[in-house]
């Protein structure tokens, strides 16, 4: 695979890797075979329904071979975007912005 002007690769959880969290078949053999190729890999979703911890469990038992720091989640994006905009501000760290999955039930809509 001649892969060499290409450094790294963003890949979508849902409709990429799986659906409705179920791995697509042969995804995860590709995946290895990305790595192989000697690319640096991440895994960008927009779900807001489980935690990266969660997300990286399930990868891993399906066989995809990422850490959960490979996971790029809204909630970790959003913040690392606000600490970026706002680096004075005092905020709640990543670990709790990450475990908190259902925000509308946390504030009670």
């Amino acid at each position: 695979m001649a892969l060499t002007h290409i450094d790294g690769l963003l890949l979508d959880m849902d409709g990429v890797l799986g659906e409705s969290w179920r791995p697509l078949p042969g995804a995860a053999a590709a995946v290895a075979k990305l790595r192989e190729a000697g690319l640096s890999l991440r895994v960008i979703t927009s779900t807001t329904a489980k935690s990266r911890g969660d997300i990286g469990s399930g990868l891993r038992e399906h066989g995809f071979d990422f850490a959960d720091e490979d996971l790029l989640t809204a909630s970790i994006l959003a913040t690392a975007h606000l600490r970026a905009q706002h680096p004075d501000a005092r905020g709640t760290p990543d670990h709790v912005i990450d475990s908190i999955v259902d925000l509308p039930a946390l504030l009670g809509f």
